[in-house]
């Protein structure tokens, strides 16, 4: 019932605690007599002490919940039957004898384990269940066994008000909530504006839940991430490399015949540039399976657009020189920008690998649990990382394509997919006709992502979880990941595709090595040159915005507002061609643009924008 509530953002407020129906009696071994008997309150006893001890990191899918309310995956494992269903009847519950399994199944540390048993077994265990069984007795009574009277389990409360009840597989009391995830939003969200919570504060969940609006996390119209745009120096050459590679399809070349116009100003030490404006966009291989994909590829030549002294040609060329070879490691070993890469599945990665081999691409992978774990490479004329997901196994592959990733790097192993019939008992995998080559568990595979490289990576997420309808979520690389020589923030969307921002400091060779001026910005030197340089008040359009994610929403016109009502710079080009009309945003503090691109765009402001303000590449702006 609240599950696709508090994984819509709006679990970044909220605090959830359990209150039981528990009387204190010294006779038991627990110190406590609970309505079903000891082995309920053993069960209690462990939830709490779950709670109270659960490890900030866990290497595990979290399904979108904020990083204070993992501790609810042990809570939705526990109420499994045997045939895995949630439980309605205490008959069929297994707790608590499923209890260390639950722990080992979400990845809780041997030593968590022990302490949690520990507190289990003794005085902070009771002290617990003493305290939560006084706050259900003071909020909602004793029980009884007449239906629908008295205290039942489960009794829910907002602030300590009754807010509804589910016994016996039967929902009631709920004061018009029910089990309608937008009805509970909407309450939270009052909850939470009654508690001070300013709305440039809240999620974009109660935003649009106060328009009554018919855009839900869990409807087609909530933003989702529909493509990359990358900005280019040969569009044609990057579009080409993306189709024989990746297995994309061609859906547009547009290169329009502009009038003469002085070219902008540019840095002395920039090369020389011929491009011209075009634009090529391709579709990746989508995939019915959990690797999902058919994202959608624009790469962008706009020379006419502003870039200041630093612009897009000079920074190609200054990845260029950063990277080296990525085939002998003969750059600088994973830098501060291999963290701007998208990830995505695409053809079978042993495909891609033998593929670049024989054409002398250069690329490199990193190797865990005895597998090759993604593609790592440049797209021509980017300067930009992809990474093409997904294990592989490759006869002779020479060392030198071989890396440590960048979480290795900073001490922290990364979860890769196991082998089915290891979990088994068996031995090595068998691609069994599996089109990744090796047979993997579903569940435990890399979701499509966009690594981002940022210099404030939690301003990021929160302005993802405010106004573009992701979920903060806990990091998985471990407290390495939020620690003085790496920062990272994590944001999921109802997809399940994933933007990490990341801020690796130890990784700033630009500084560490002096690589100035051939390559003139760090992360943060490039965020804060390029948020100095664009101006969207003013619906500027420079070379930096064609490096985006893009997005798409149902209606553009919502989201609009709520931006419009918080004072949101943003920036309105329509493509007429396309009947969509589009928002650019930036993410602050970081230098990176989103476009929220609709087919749906009412309301007169906003359509006078969108008819006015055209998408150009001849235009100087």
């Amino acid at each position: 019932m609240l599950a696709p509530v508090l994984t819509s953002g709006v679990g970044a407020f909220v605090d959830v605690r359990l209150g039981f129906l528990a009387e204190a009696n010294e006779s038991e071994p627990s110190g406590f007599t609970c309505m079903h008997g000891p082995s309920e309150c053993v069960g209690n006893l462990a939830q709490l002490c779950v709670h109270e001890h659960w490890p900030l990191h866990v290497d595990v899918e979290v399904g979108q919940l904020p990083a204070h309310l993992n501790w609810m995956l042990f809570l939705e494992c526990v109420a499994e039957a045997a045939d895995g269903s949630q439980f309605n009847h205490t008959a069929d519950s297994l707790i608590p004898g499923n209890t260390n399994a639950c722990l080992q199944r979400h990845g809780v540390p041997a030593a968590t384990a022990d302490a949690i048993e520990s507190c289990v077994a003794g005085a902070e265990g009771k002290a617990l269940l003493a305290s939560s069984s006084q706050r259900t007795h003071a909020m909602c009574g004793a029980h009884s066994d007449l239906p629908r009277t008295a205290c039942k389990s489960c009794s829910m409360y907002i602030d300590g008000q009754a807010a509804c009840v589910v016994d016996d597989a039967q929902i009631y009391n709920c004061s018009g909530l029910t089990d309608d995830p937008t009805a509970w939003t909407g309450r939270l969200c009052q909850a939470a504006k009654a508690k001070g919570y300013k709305d440039a504060e809240l999620p974009l969940a109660c935003r649009l839940a106060a328009q009554r609006s018919s855009t839900t996390p869990t409807s087609p119209s909530w933003p989702r991430v529909f493509g990359h745009s990358f900005a280019s120096t040969d569009p044609k050459a990057s579009a080409d490399f993306a189709i024989k590679y990746f297995g994309a399809t061609l859906l547009k070349d547009s290169s329009p015949a502009c009038a003469s116009v002085r070219e902008p100003v540019r840095s002395a030490t920039s090369p020389p540039t011929s491009a011209a404006p075009r634009e090529v966009v391709v579709r990746l291989p989508h995939h019915d399976d959990f690797r999902g994909g058919g994202l959608e590829l624009r790469f962008v030549s706009n020379p006419r657009k502003a870039g200041g002294v630093y612009d897009i040609s000079a920074h190609v060329d200054a990845m260029s020189r950063l990277y080296g070879n990525l085939s002998d490691n003969s750059g600088h070993h994973w830098n501060q920008f291999f963290d701007s890469h998208l990830g995505f599945y695409a053809k079978p990665s042993d495909e891609i690998a033998s593929q670049l081999l024989a054409d002398g691409v250069p690329w490199f992978t990193g190797q865990s649990s005895g597998v090759y774990q993604s593609v790592y490479v440049v797209i021509p004329g980017t300067g930009q990382v992809v990474e093409v997901l997904g294990n592989f196994m490759i006869d002779g592959l020479p060392r030198e394509h071989v890396r440590f990733s960048s979480t290795d790097q900073f001490c922290s192993p990364k979860r890769r997919r196991q082998l089915r019939d290891q979990r088994s008992g068996g031995g090595s995998g068998s691609s069994d006709g599996d089109p990744l080559g090796v047979n993997y568990q579903n569940g435990d595979a890399d979701l499509n992502k966009t690594t981002m490289a940022g210099a404030d990576p939690e301003a990021a997420v929160a302005f993802a979880v405010r106004y573009l309808g992701g979920s903060p979520i806990q990091q998985h690389r471990g407290p390495q990941g939020d620690g003085p020589c790496t920062k990272l923030a994590w944001a999921e969307w109802p997809d399940l595709h994933q933007w990490h921002v990341v801020r690796y400091s130890s990784a700033d060779w630009v500084t560490l090595d002096q690589l100035r001026p051939a390559v003139p910005f760090n992360i943060s030197d490039l965020a804060a040159y390029v948020e100095g340089l664009r101006d969207l008040d003013a619906n500027e359009y420079d070379q930096w915005l064609d490096s985006r994610e893009t997005m798409h929403v149902g209606n553009l016109t919502e989201l609009a507002e709520v931006l419009r009502a918080d004072e949101v710079p943003f920036g309105v080009w329509s493509r007429p061609d396309e009947g969509t009309c589009s928002v650019f945003l930036d993410l602050p503090r970081n230098g990176l643009s989103i476009e929220l691109v609709s087919n749906e765009f009412g309301g007169a402001w906003l359509r006078g924008r969108c008819e006015a303000s055209r998408f150009d590449l001849c235009a100087s702006k």
